[in-house]
């Protein structure tokens, strides 16, 4: 989508299907990244965009079992 503030609410969309894989470009700083910097999770927010995928994920698992 070419911005990350589409690619999290597509990531959490992708889960909420029942996705088995994911790929995202990780930088520490993505403003400063030789190439699709606006592609790219901040390595920072990582954590809390995975956490909110497989939370995303767990809901879809609970109700289909």
């Amino acid at each position: 989508s070419g911005q990350i503030g589409n690619k999290v609410p597509l990531s959490r969309a992708a889960a909420a299907v029942g996705i088995d894989a994911l790929f995202m470009e990780i930088h520490q700083n993505p403003d400063i990244a030789l190439s699709d910097g606006p592609n790219m999770v901040p390595l920072a927010e990582l954590e809390n965009v995975l956490k909110g995928i497989l939370n995303v994920r767990a809901a879809l698992d609970a109700t289909i079992g």
